[in-house]
């Protein structure tokens, strides 16, 4: 199943991040307004859901290559990533974060489905799931841009290309409703 992240929603992901720049860039006292607004409640509550969903991410990863163990060289070095990426959230969090979760354990976001909802029986099926969850990822942090401070902003941009790339390094496909997104390798017939 292809990845379906949307040119317009590229574009307003970094359309978002550039006027959180342009802003912190030009507001009075910038520094302790971005200081502030990466302390704030909504940033907490963010940083939270995005650790969750990644926590949640590596636990499908981890479902999958244990139901699949064919799949292990394919998948281990993005599971890999996806253990990186929560590095850095956690990191980007701070010690607070760090020592309210003491066994590293984050609940999912409500009504998010569970690596234990079953990894399909067919292997290909079982690494399209996987496409599908780091496409819908990718795509839920880059709405989220919207009402992140600009630190944040930064790092779910970062998460959500990161996650469009391993979606497409999945299912090796582009996404359908974005012909021509890359230029088209030059055949054979054209270089002659």
């Amino acid at each position: 199943m292809p990845c379906e992240l949307s040119r317009r929603t590229l574009l307003a992901g970094g359309g978002v991040l550039l006027a959180a720049a342009l802003t912190g860039c030009s507001a009075t006292g910038p520094r302790q307004a971005a200081e502030r607004a990466e302390r704030s409640a909504g940033a907490r509550r963010l940083r939270e859901e995005t650790e969750a969903d990644s926590r949640l991410l590596l636990a499908r990863y981890d479902a999958t290559v244990a139901a699949h163990p064919e799949l292990g060289e394919r998948l281990l070095p993005l599971r890999g990533t996806v253990e990186e990426h929560l590095a850095a959230i956690t990191a980007a969090a701070g010690a607070a974060t760090a020592s309210a979760r003491p066994g590293g354990g984050g609940d999912a976001r409500p009504g998010a489905p569970s690596p234990s909802d079953g990894v399909p029986a067919d292997p290909e099926a079982a690494v399209a799931g996987l496409s599908r969850s780091e496409g819908e990822l990718a795509e839920r942090r880059l709405l989220a841009l919207a009402d992140a401070p600009p630190e944040l902003a930064r790092l779910l941009a970062s998460l959500a290309a990161a996650g469009a790339t391993q979606c497409y390094l999945l299912d090796g496909t582009l996404p359908e409703d974005e012909p021509g997104l890359l230029p088209e390798a030059p055949t054979t017939e054209d270089t002659t």
